[in-house]
């Protein structure tokens, strides 16, 4: 009777262990997805790293908004939604591709990155 016993427990144990594992891998899963959701550019949390030494390009739909300084020598950002629309109002920018745009939304419509509130200011070059 002690044998089947202890193999009553152990079975019991055994069980308790698997359902534990399969606990387990569902949050796993579970996670995953959700983490996933964020690489929806519909979301507010969306968030994707672009750019960079690699050149990581954006889904569809969206851009890859540098960082300040209009994401230094490797040019890192991150991939943000591309606006369906923007108001008329002027309030010129200059883009980090040294171009005046309109607004900073009309910039956004095409892939560039606000470098800085007004006209774009040349360097001067020391001869």
């Amino acid at each position: 009777m002690p044998e089947f016993r202890q193999y009553l427990i152990f079975s019991m144990f055994n069980l308790k262990f698997k359902k534990i594992v399969y606990i387990s891998i569902f949050a796993i899963f579970a996670s995953a997805i959700s983490c996933n959701s964020n690489n929806n550019p519909n979301n507010a949390n969306f968030y994707i790293k672009c750019g960079g030494g690699l050149n990581i390009e954006c889904p569809t739909g969206t851009y890859c908004k540098l960082q300040n300084d209009c994401g230094g020598l490797d040019k890192k950002g991150q991939c943000v939604a591309i606006p369906d629309s923007c108001p008329d109002n002027e309030d010129i920018i200059c883009g980090c591709d040294d171009k005046e745009y309109k607004n900073s939304c009309i910039a956004e419509t095409l892939g560039v990155t606000l470098k800085n509130s007004g006209t774009c200011i040349e360097a001067p070059s020391f001869k």
